[in-house]
């Protein structure tokens, strides 16, 4: 059985259960007979709605946290600290700071780590991904990004690739090479992501320099939708071949879509093949988020997850940024509970405050952000108790 024929297999079993199927707790999804573990994260229907499952076939909700950097105390100002209290180690910090807080506060797994270290007119990174030593150090289920196409949307310096061409056949290959086979055999894994906001027809002003993926002209022609699922399909065909190639097991959740901007029908038509669950970012007004992806979720019978959770922040003056609001973040998780396709919701967190992202929880002096942790630890908790009771569920 080659890759995708895997991939495939899988994702068959869990569709051919039926939107009125209810599966039991604990039911495996990829066992061939009962004496067989499960040793990976799926998706899978409990009862009326999509979730998650653990390798030992619990029900799970991801609430997770996103940008995890701790380049932010190592400013000149604040550096000793960095040094006294963490002898200027990333293993220390993320095992006696970072995983036991966000225990604490009721996350049960790391989004994407990456932080925005640099915001410029011309130029804006990202702080680099964790590897599995991090993660490890952390001790959480998490997921991981794989950096095959970086044209994300802030990143001005990355064009869209040739995807037909060999040479991103060897760079996917490579991508997968370094990243699939160090985490292939992990059991705390739950899946990868791809693109970071991929600009796809629509242009961003916040980056005006910055090319569409596809022409929007392309949208108004049968020729030209079909040229976009081409390029789509194909670019997804290699990425996850290269995915299989070195981990045939773990979810995949592709291209962050950008909430805020124009999604067209042919990329999630061609990109529904080749992903576990639709991932998104969250850029419009709360009260049409959940709708809107339902609407995907229908069109493609593929629950979603989102990726990064942006609208839970306020701006705060007083730092010339902003903070996480408590409202917002439990108006969102309560709505992502009620929507049967959701399986997770990633905030866009920011460990500690740096002074290009301006929002996190703790300052660069550590400082926490009190009323801010006290709200999330409150719904976080909340949302625990309610996946957890649907162990129970029975036929």
């Amino acid at each position: 059985m080659n890759a995708r024929e895997r991939l495939v297999g899988r994702r068959t079993f869990i569709k051919s259960c039926g939107l009125g199927t209810v599966l039991l707790p604990r039911l495996v999804a990829n066992r061939k007979d009962e004496k067989s573990v499960k040793t990976w994260y799926t998706v899978a229907k409990l009862s009326d709605r999509w979730l998650l499952q653990t390798p030992s076939g619990d029900p799970f909700f991801a609430v997770s946290f996103n940008h995890i950097d701790s380049s932010a105390l190592r400013y000149p100002e604040n550096v000793h600290l960095w040094k006294e209290n963490y002898g200027s180690s990333d293993e220390r910090w993320i095992k006696e700071r970072v995983a036991p807080d966000l225990r604490s506060w009721g996350f049960n797994s790391i989004g994407w780590t990456q932080e925005v270290v640099l915001r410029e007119k011309t130029y804006h990174w990202h702080s680099q991904n964790w590897t599995r030593d991090y993660y490890n150090w952390a001790g959480l289920p998490y997921f991981h990004t794989l950096p095959f196409v970086e044209a994300h949307r802030w990143k001005l310096n990355r064009e869209w690739p040739d995807v037909f061409s060999e040479q991103f056949a060897r760079w996917c290959d490579y991508v997968a090479r370094e990243n699939c086979a160090a985490l292939a055999d992990d059991p705390n894994l739950i899946g990868y992501y791809f693109t970071d906001v991929p600009l796809l027809v629509q242009l961003s002003k916040a980056y005006p320099d910055k090319e569409t993926i596809f022409n929007p002209e392309l949208l108004n022609s049968k020729s030209g939708r079909e040229e976009i699922a081409a390029r789509t399909r194909q670019y997804y065909k290699v990425a996850t071949e290269a995915v299989r190639r070195y981990d045939p097991n773990h979810l995949i959740f592709g291209d962050r879509y950008n909430l805020a901007r124009a999604i067209p029908e042919p990329v999630i038509d061609a990109a529904k093949d080749f992903v576990d669950a639709i991932s998104f970012q969250l850029g419009p007004p709360q009260e049409t988020v959940s709708s809107r992806m339902r609407a995907w979720s229908e069109r493609t019978g593929l629950p979603f997850i989102v990726a990064d959770a942006t609208t839970t922040a306020e701006p705060d003056p007083r730092l010339g940024g902003g903070r996480h609001s408590p409202d917002r973040y439990r108006n969102l998780l309560e709505s992502m509970r009620d929507n049967p396709w959701c399986v997770g919701v990633n905030l866009c967190g920011g460990f500690v405050r740096n002074r290009v992202r301006k929002k996190g929880i703790y300052d660069e002096l550590e400082n926490p952000d009190r009323a801010a942790i006290e709200g999330i630890t409150k719904v976080n908790r909340e949302i625990a108790t309610w996946y957890r009771a649907l162990a129970s569920t029975k036929n």
